[in-house]
């Protein structure tokens, strides 16, 4: 049986991000397909995705400005 960690690197996910993330999500999420490395991967990823480079775009305005 695979480690989560494996499951992770076979999909492309990286594991700390992943099971940070899941944390989070676990009670709140209905379906847990989507909390598997491959269903967090296609459904959640780009969201979290998204968020850090809106921080880091945030961060540079705020050094530059």
């Amino acid at each position: 049986m695979d480690s989560g960690i494996a499951k992770c690197r076979e999909h492309d996910a990286d594991p700390r991000t992943y099971l940070r993330d899941v944390l989070l999500r676990v009670g709140k999420v209905s379906d847990v397909r989507e909390l598997a490395p491959h269903g967090w991967k296609q459904r959640w990823a780009p969201l979290v995705e998204a968020h850090r480079a809106s921080i880091v775009e945030r961060l540079v305005r705020k050094v530059d400005g």
